[in-house]
């Protein structure tokens, strides 16, 4: 399946996102620029978020020290679910 004439098609993994001129595609990892796919900087995603005044969550806040439990307050747990295919290659 070729990628429509105005985007350039993403290999990188099983989703083969069509990705249009100026736009990165599902993952943020890979840009088209100039009709050329282009390997994002992986904290470019995180820079867009606060130039743009998105908040960010802490990762494991916490004003105690670690006891051993899996699942600290608020109970936020990280489980990696939806990551699948070959993400991050």
């Amino acid at each position: 399946m070729d990628a429509p004439a105005d985007k350039i098609r993403c290999d990188a993994c099983p989703m083969l996102c069509c990705i249009r001129e100026g736009m990165l595609d599902a993952c943020d990892r890979y840009a088209n620029r100039g009709g050329v796919l282009t390997r994002t900087d992986p904290h470019v995603p995180l820079e867009h978020t606060l130039v743009q005044g998105g908040g960010l969550v802490p990762f494991l806040p916490s004003p105690r020290e670690w006891d051993g439990s899996t699942i600290r307050e608020p109970r936020t747990f990280v489980t990696a679910i939806g990551a699948g295919a070959t993400y991050p290659d």
